[in-house]
């Protein structure tokens, strides 16, 4: 089993099954690995064979199956963690900054 890749930028990535060798019975996971597709990919091409050997191979209910990895767990909260921003010390009455939309007319700022 081989997920042959190609980014938007034509270079080319190979994932192979490598623990897969020797002769045995029928089994239902032999080929079972999981390959990470990145978000530049452009095109993809499973090929299933036999490769540098010689025999009979068999293929049955091929599945492919997107599996999304759960998010990082979040960090512990601090031990002692700083007094909490209260706003901005006495005397400076707004704030300052730019928010939404991304067009100003000069009448905005007066």
């Amino acid at each position: 089993v081989m997920l042959h890749q190609t980014d938007t930028l034509g270079q080319q990535l190979f994932s192979n099954e490598y623990n897969l060798y020797g002769s045995f019975d029928w089994t239902d996971d032999a080929a079972s690995f999981l390959v990470t597709m990145y978000s530049n990919v452009s095109t993809a091409e499973m090929v299933l064979g036999l490769q540098d050997s010689n025999g009979t191979l068999y293929v049955d209910s091929v599945n492919i199956s997107v599996f999304t990895p759960p998010p990082p767990p979040l960090p512990s909260p601090p031990i002692n963690p700083p007094p909490a921003f209260t706003g901005h010390p006495p005397g400076l009455d707004r704030f300052r900054g730019i928010m939404s939309p991304d067009h100003f007319d000069p009448s905005d700022f007066k």
